[in-house]
């Protein structure tokens, strides 16, 4: 994977390719506001085929990932649907970054999520969901560290 670093005040110019990255930048994720926020010697911005991703817009899809998992051990349905408008496709971008190069972590991500999901969709959901959104946080973090960023605590 290709990491590009970038000064925290420098406009990225480049335009992400996918409907994931557009509905994310559209969904009104505040990205902006913390794009130089990274910890110290992490990268500014990620690389996802060749496009600049904001480092700040995926610790902040980790960060409300730990909300939905927060919910998860006390209301599962509605953690779901926290999850579904908020970091879902938070989540789906950071495997796709992660997919070149850090394929392992990449992996370990998309099957959490898909354990999660799986106990989403019962009905009602079992209570192994709260512990399926922890695997799913850790998955996340793992990720973060994988591409030398500080995942955000929970």
């Amino acid at each position: 994977m290709r990491v590009r670093s970038t000064s925290a005040g420098a406009a990225t110019a480049s335009v992400l390719p996918g409907l994931l990255v557009l509905g994310l930048l559209a969904g009104g994720v505040g990205w902006l506001a913390g794009c130089g926020s990274a910890a110290r010697g992490a990268p500014a911005s990620l690389s996802l085929s060749g496009a600049t991703v904001p480092t700040a817009l995926v610790t902040d899809q980790v960060r409300a990932m730990c909300a939905v998992a927060r919910r998860a051990h006390t209301d599962p349905v509605g953690a779901g649907a926290a999850f579904s408008v908020g970091p879902h496709n938070g989540m789906h971008l950071l495997a796709a970054v992660l997919a070149n190069g850090h394929k392992r972590e990449s992996d370990a991500l998309l099957h959490a999520m898909t354990i999660f999901e799986r106990d989403l969709a019962a009905a009602p959901p079992p209570p192994s969901t709260g512990g399926a959104a922890d695997d799913l946080v850790a998955a996340a973090a793992n990720g973060l560290r994988a591409l030398r960023v500080v995942p955000p605590a929970c």
